[in-house]
C-alpha cells in the first residue's frame, strides 16, 4: 500500500512538473485571492452571521484568510490544468492567459462561495438555538402563521413564531451565499486581470535552456611563441 501511494504521489509530482507551472505566479494570486474573498466573506458573516462569531474580526480575517490560501492555491492550479487541456494547443498566447484568467475567477469564486456556504450553515445552527431559547424564555407568539400566506387546515402546513423565524434565517443566509458569490467573481476578475498584468502574463515557467559545453582555455607555456593569426 505505501508502495502504491509513493508511485501516486511521484507521479503527481512528475505531472505538475511537466506542466512547468509558474508557482510565483501560483502563490501570488493564492495569497492576494484568499484575503480578499476572505473580507468578503468576514463581511457577510458580520452582517447575517451569529453573535457570538464577531469579536475580533481583524484576528478572524487574518487567520482565516491564511488558512484558506492552500485552498486557493489548489484552485489556481485546477483551473491552470484546465487551460493546458481545453487551451493548451493555441498559439497565441493572449488567448490562454485570458482563458486561465476566466478559469481562475470561476474557479476562486466557487471556492469562496462553497466556504461561505459552510460559514453559513454553522451560523444558523447557532441560530437556531437562539431562536428556541427565545421561545423558551420570552415565550412567543405561537400563533400559527403560514409560509406562504394566510395559512388554512387544508392548504398550506402551519408554521409557528420559531419555525417562522427559522425559515427567515435560513432564507437569508441563501441569499448571501449568492451574493457573496457575485460580489467575489467581480472582485476576482479585477484582482487576477491586475495580477497577470503586472506578472507581465507569466502563467508557465519558461522552457529550460540547455547549457552549452564551455570551451577549455588553451594554456601556452611560458617562452613558447604564440601562434600566428592568419
Amino acid at each position: 500500500m505505501e508502495t502504491a501511494r509513493k508511485k501516486k504521489f511521484e507521479r503527481f509530482v512528475d505531472y505538475l512538473k511537466a506542466l512547468r507551472l509558474s508557482w510565483t505566479t501560483v502563490v501570488v494570486l493564492a495569497v492576494f485571492l484568499a484575503f480578499a474573498d476572505g473580507f468578503v466573506l468576514l463581511a457577510f458573516q458580520g452582517a447575517v452571521g451569529a453573535v457570538e462569531r464577531q469579536s475580533q474580526p481583524f484576528h478572524r480575517w487574518i487567520g482565516a484568510s491564511l488558512l484558506l490560501v492552500p485552498f486557493f492555491a489548489a484552485a489556481v492550479v485546477v483551473a491552470m490544468i484546465l487551460t493546458r487541456r481545453w487551451a493548451g494547443k493555441l498559439s497565441r498566447r493572449w488567448v490562454q492567459g485570458g482563458i486561465a484568467a476566466l478559469l481562475i475567477v470561476a474557479t476562486s469564486a466557487a471556492l469562496g462561495a462553497s466556504v461561505e456556504a459552510v460559514s453559513g450553515a454553522y451560523d444558523y445552527s447557532l441560530q437556531t438555538r437562539h431562536i428556541d431559547l427565545m421561545v423558551a424564555t420570552h415565550s412567543l407568539h405561537n400563533t400559527g402563521t403560514s409560509l406562504f400566506g394566510q395559512a388554512t387546515p387544508l392548504t398550506t402546513p402551519k408554521c409557528d413564531a420559531a419555525c417562522q423565524q427559522k425559515h427567515n434565517t435560513i432564507v437569508v443566509h441563501i441569499r448571501s451565499v449568492f451574493m457573496a458569490a457575485k460580489i467575489m467573481l467581480m472582485v476576482n476578475l479585477v484582482l487576477t486581470a491586475w495580477l497577470i498584468a503586472i506578472r507581465g502574463g507569466r502563467l508557465w515557467a519558461a522552457p529550460k535552456r540547455k547549457r552549452q559545453p564551455a570551451v577549455a582555455a588553451v594554456r601556452v607555456p611560458e617562452g613558447s611563441a604564440q601562434p600566428a593569426l592568419a
